[in-house]
């Protein structure tokens, strides 16, 4: 699980990016 989570790290920038999409979802629906 520690490796997993080591892997796939969030970046600030990769983080930003989904709350952009997600909040482009949400207005758009």
């Amino acid at each position: 699980m520690q490796h997993h989570t080591l892997r796939h790290r969030i970046t600030p920038k990769s983080l930003a990016l989904k709350e952009k999409i997600s909040l482009s979802l949400y207005h758009t629906a």
